[in-house]
């Protein structure tokens, strides 16, 4: 007899469609697994998702968000598993735009985390998203929690760092308030 996860991919190569349906909460089997921090499990799905589904259907499935507008990056991030956050980032660097309803994007979590190597790779995508909480950004996190072993000088591809992007970003969202 089958076993779960053996009857899951058997269903998944016949029905590949179920892969990015969701429930009444937005959450598609990814982002379940996720939320249960079952990490064999979401690797299973992500395996199954790229050899049965088109490039671009698999991209439409990673960028749906759940009720909270969390998308699969940041349920793999929230249970710590910053290798497969890395892995959705290569499938679709799109994921680092979504900030959650509480404000926070997936550098923010990154860098509140000490995740050098996901902070790295989000400050190479030049739309990536750095907002926090109550106004801060993902430098204000790393600071406040002390991840000193960050290197803040990484450069993305547009040649700037964490410093620069987030002061520009800071600056731009003080002046507008303060105008306003």
């Amino acid at each position: 007899m089958l076993g779960h996860d053996d009857f899951a991919k058997e269903v998944w190569s016949r029905a590949p469609s179920l892969l990015s349906g969701t429930n009444i909460d937005g959450e598609t089997p990814l982002i379940t697994a996720l939320m249960a921090a079952n990490l064999s499990l979401a690797s299973d799905i992500i395996t199954a998702a790229s050899c049965h589904m088109q490039h671009d259907d698999l991209k439409h499935m990673l960028l749906k968000v759940d009720r909270s507008e969390g998308n699969a990056l940041h349920h793999a991030m929230r249970n710590d598993f910053e290798n497969l956050a890395l892995q959705l980032l290569n499938i679709e660097p799109r994921l680092s735009e979504q900030v959650i309803n509480t404000g926070e994007s997936p550098m923010y979590m990154a860098a509140r985390r000490g995740y050098t190597e996901v902070v790295e790779r989000l400050l190479d995508i030049p739309s990536s998203a750095d907002s926090g909480t109550k106004d801060e950004s993902a430098l204000h996190a790393a600071v406040r929690v002390g991840h000193t072993g960050q290197d803040y000088t990484a450069v993305n591809v547009l040649g700037n760092n964490a410093v620069n992007v987030v002061y520009s970003k800071t600056a731009l969202l003080k002046t507008l308030k303060w105008v306003s």
